[in-house]
């Protein structure tokens, strides 16, 4: 394991709706919405875009900050 721990991470610009419904607080429904935006709008640039994504508040997102990365 690095210092930082990043490769237990999941990468939201490649994961599976699988690999997404894993994370705290994401279901189906906002697993599609990831996969949609990075698809459709842009890819994730940073970890706080994914805060774009409806149903994914502040809250759920500082639950994801330390699970996710791009």
């Amino acid at each position: 394991m690095t210092m930082d721990g990043k490769e237990n991470r999941i990468n939201i610009n490649e994961a599976t709706p699988e690999e997404l419904k894993d994370l705290p607080g994401v279901g189906p429904a906002i697993a599609d919405e990831i996969i949609e935006h990075r698809t459709n709008v842009r890819p994730f640039e940073k970890r706080e875009d994914l805060m774009e994504i409806r149903g994914i508040s502040v809250r759920v997102y500082w639950e994801l900050a330390d699970k996710i990365m791009v």
